[in-house]
């Protein structure tokens, strides 16, 4: 069986219900917010912060102790 890439074990419960949620409503953050019943810029802003944990967990640790800090 193929090993599930690292930006999966960094999602929360609460993060796969949102990103399920996103695909069956086909990417529309506008239905979405309709959904959840919460304005656009918020569910945008949810969004934006899923999306900043995946790029996170995708980027490679720096062996710099500076960036480590």
């Amino acid at each position: 069986m193929a090993e599930h890439p690292a930006w999966t074990t960094v999602l929360d419960e609460e993060d796969w219900q949102f990103l399920r949620r996103f695909l069956l409503s086909s990417g529309s953050l506008k239905e979405l917010a309709q959904e959840y019943d919460i304005s656009y810029p918020t569910v945008r802003q949810r969004l934006d912060r899923l999306i900043a944990k995946v790029r996170a967990a995708e980027e490679p640790v720096s062996q710099d102790a500076f960036h480590r800090i």
